[in-house]
């Protein structure tokens, strides 16, 4: 029983360590050591920054003016998969230099990312791996800052062969609509 309970106290510990340097699990976020706002980000796996087929600018419950650029730089289907690329860029007036998460640009929600198959009349979530993790990036571990852009990726199910579009809904915001499905 001791073994046990040192064993959980560790994973805690470790769980703890992880939180509070603001270092992601899951990978795929934004560097958290401390740069300053106006460093550059790194896009995640995929994501070609320079390509945006569309974007939009949204009010934020960050903070009193808050807005997010939030663009989409594909929507690409191989074989049985569709990978969304994104980046959401926080605009937080008066100097905020705090580290910022998709979830706390959302209003302290989750993105909850999906795709529509208007073809199909299909809904498209993000697929689960064997212990149910979320094969995309994580709303509240990614970590950004003010004026710079996170880049964010999310896998689905790929629709069928005849859909060459399909609409984007994420966060709080409008949904983004006929996104090209590129094959």
């Amino acid at each position: 029983m001791t073994l046990r309970r040192n064993l959980r106290a560790a994973a805690a510990a470790a769980a703890l360590v992880v939180m509070a340097t603001g270092c992601s699990v899951v990978g795929g976020g934004e560097d958290s050591s401390g740069a300053s706002p106006t460093a550059k980000a790194t896009p995640v796996a995929g994501v070609d920054p320079g390509k945006v087929v569309a974007k939009a600018t949204f009010p934020s419950p960050l903070a009193d003016g808050a807005t997010v650029d939030v663009k989409i730089h594909g929507l690409h289907a191989t074989g049985r998969l569709a990978v969304l690329a994104v980046s959401l860029t926080p605009h937080v007036p008066g100097g905020y230099d705090d580290d910022i998460s998709p979830y706390d640009v959302n209003g302290d929600r989750g993105l909850y990312p999906y795709l529509v198959d208007v073809v199909n009349l299909k809904r498209h979530v993000v697929l689960k791996d064997a212990g149910g993790r979320e094969l995309g990036s994580d709303d509240v571990f990614t970590n950004g800052r003010n004026n710079t852009p996170m880049y964010l990726r999310y896998t689905y199910a790929a629709p069928p062969e005849n859909v060459s579009a399909m609409d984007v809904y994420i966060g709080e915001w409008p949904p983004f609509r006929n996104i090209p499905l590129e094959r």
